[in-house]
């Protein structure tokens, strides 16, 4: 895989302009590439204020190259890790009063706090509790000793498919009226990257949008686009992250219609893309099916690719991340900015 650090670190400096502008944080996303150093300080040098794991040992992996920023635990902390989770990581994301009470227990041991974000479901039907039930869970997590309530959130777009509107957000607002924590600095994170077309677009009428103050970033740094319509974000590069494959077999075949056609075969497969979908940079080539370890590629006529060849491929966010944590994929960092928005 080809991944251009220029290009992820213009991305992070374009989105994390935008949410400075409108008063707020942003943390960089690095689950899909499994906590890599490198893209981390790219992100790093674009502008974010932290960075964001699901997987506490990508966090790990993170601190132990040297990097020392706030660090998000962005998936509920596991009860058999609340001791690393505290060691790690600045702040995580809650919804279980049993797991923000071994929290505070662990804080408490190691002599530090740590901060944690509680989440609401507003529809999405993911991680969270029901609006109703965030008010008491506030109270409970204030009550804890070694913990310090930064704030609440949400997640959309990720489990169910609710586009985030206007509408969640202001209902995140009111819900931090609920709790007693408008006007404290408290942080309100309403946004991951499903929602910055929202931010984006900004205007007067939609001007709440500048009190949603913490987004967490990743998709749309690494793809320049709106996660829903994948639609070029203003001012954002595509395809910053390219995977490049041999072509091993060039044989004529028939198809399920009879008609005898160029197939080649690629060397790829579901052990690198996973469930997601890759696309040739060539044109003229289209995928045709893909098993565990060979994709083949319909090829228009003969002359157009030959045995050996290296193919380029565009990826979506499901196979980006299953190839970048392939043990069987090698990265290449290069620094081009060259392509066109």
């Amino acid at each position: 895989m080809e991944i251009d650090i220029r290009k992820i670190e213009h991305n992070t400096r374009c989105i994390a302009a935008h949410v400075h502008r409108s008063g707020g944080t942003i943390f960089g996303v690095t689950k899909v590439f499994g906590g890599n150093p490198t893209i981390a300080r790219a992100m790093i040098e674009g502008g974010v204020d932290g960075l964001a794991d699901s997987r506490l040992v990508n966090i790990r992996r993170m601190r132990a190259s040297g990097i020392d920023v706030p660090m998000l635990l962005v998936r509920s902390p596991l009860l058999s890790e609340v001791d690393q989770v505290v060691a790690q990581a600045t702040t995580s994301l809650n919804s279980e009063k049993e797991v923000l009470v071994a929290l505070s227990t662990a804080s408490l041991a190691q002599g530090v706090t740590h901060q944690v974000i509680l989440m609401t479901d507003l529809g999405d039907g993911r991680e969270g509790v029901d609006p109703l039930a965030l008010k008491d869970l506030v109270d409970h997590a204030q009550s804890l000793a070694g913990l310090t309530v930064a704030g609440i959130g949400v997640n959309l777009a990720c489990f169910s498919g609710v586009i985030p509107t206007i509408t969640h957000m202001e209902q995140l607002i009111a819900l931090a009226d609920t709790c007693g924590l408008r006007g404290q600095a408290m942080v309100l994170s309403g946004g991951n990257s499903s929602a910055l077309p929202l931010l984006f677009t900004s205007t007067d009428d939609t001007s709440r949008m500048h009190c949603i103050n913490h987004w967490r970033i990743g998709e749309s740094i690494f793809f320049g686009w709106d996660i829903l319509t994948k639609e070029p974000l203003k001012g954002c590069y595509g395809s910053a992250c390219i995977l490049l494959a041999e072509v091993i077999e060039l044989q004529l075949k028939p198809s399920i219609t009879g008609k005898i056609s160029w197939q080649a075969i690629v060397a790829l497969g579901t052990q690198e893309i996973g469930t997601g979908m890759v696309t040739p940079v060539l044109s003229d080539l289209v995928v045709v099916g893909v098993s565990s370890d060979h994709l083949a590629l319909a090829v228009p006529c003969e002359g157009v690719i030959q045995v050996g060849d290296i193919l380029q491929f565009y990826l979506d966010y499901p196979s980006l991340m299953a190839t970048a944590t392939c043990p069987y994929v090698v990265f290449r960092y290069v620094k081009k900015l060259s392509n066109c928005l």
